[in-house]
């Protein structure tokens, strides 16, 4: 099992959470735990997850997310009750090898930096710490067996079965560039640009509208996929280069095209 995947390691209670998403009218959760404090419902299947903040500082800030409005909302909508143990970012694999060292595992173990190769969880699923998911995933997600790929649940795998779902993506890109339309229409632009020299032209026409800054990405050139992309140096992608697997930003001619389109819109800002 490599690192390649995000991997969502589920606990011993993933038989009664698949069941109870997919199960019969009336089941119950009263084999799970339920949140300190508090009591569920008796047709609500309760269980605990654990997952890293990513750094979000909508939910780093948060005094309880437990009780936040988009979580409450989504126990309503999955007729569920959460138990959400937040670990810092910055903090994530001390947290995850003390939540080991102490026993204190969640039903639901989410691990965004590799799963059980990593040196927090090395030896958990030998361990039986974790059950196989194969039998609970052909019988109530179907579906997400057939849409995942072979190499993906591979990912996720030990001596031949399953023990996490992967975060595959059918879209190899999870990136877009979005334009208002309504400025579009206010600079009589009927359709969105095709081409660098397009998009060039309707930011200036925005600028003229009086859009103070019609163009913005991350510092860093994070995320400056609009244009790195167009010239084809996305600095995460690789080529060929003289026998050599190289990034593609080793392009200099297209690389330099990127990089003076980039200057263009700091000189005209």
């Amino acid at each position: 099992m490599r690192k390649g995947f995000t991997v969502m390691l589920i606990g011993t209670m993933i038989m009664a959470l698949l069941a109870g998403c997919g199960g019969k009218e009336g089941s119950t959760g009263n084999d799970h735990a339920t949140k300190p404090g508090s009591v569920a419902a008796s047709n609500k299947l309760a269980f605990s997850i654990s997952f890293s903040t990513g750094g979000n500082t909508y939910i780093e800030s948060s005094p309880d997310i437990n009780k936040d409005k988009w979580v409450l909302k989504l126990e309503e909508m999955t007729n569920t009750d959460l138990d959400i143990r937040l670990m810092s970012h910055k903090e994530f694999d001390q947290k995850m090898s003390l939540m080991f060292a102490g026993n204190d595992i969640p039903d639901v173990v989410g691990n965004m930096r590799g799963g059980p190769t990593t040196g927090s969880m090395s030896g958990s699923v030998e361990a039986g710490v974790f059950m196989p998911l194969d039998d609970l995933l052909k019988e109530h997600a179907p579906n997400l067996m057939n849409m995942v790929t072979p190499a993906a649940w591979e990912e996720t795998s030990y001596d031949g079965k399953i023990y996490g779902i992967p975060a595959w993506l059918e879209n190899p890109s999870r990136r877009a560039t979005f334009i208002r339309t309504d400025l579009m229409a206010k600079a009589g632009i009927k359709e969105a640009p095709r081409t660098v020299e397009q998009y060039l032209d309707m930011l200036r026409a925005f600028k003229q509208l009086g859009v103070e800054h019609p163009f913005q990405y991350r510092e860093g050139f994070k995320y400056a996929d609009t244009f790195l992309g167009a010239y084809d140096v996305l600095p995460f992608q690789f080529m060929e280069m003289d026998g050599e697997v190289v990034p593609k930003f080793f392009n200099v001619e297209n690389m330099t095209k990127a990089l003076e389109t980039y200057k263009t819109l700091y000189d005209e800002a």
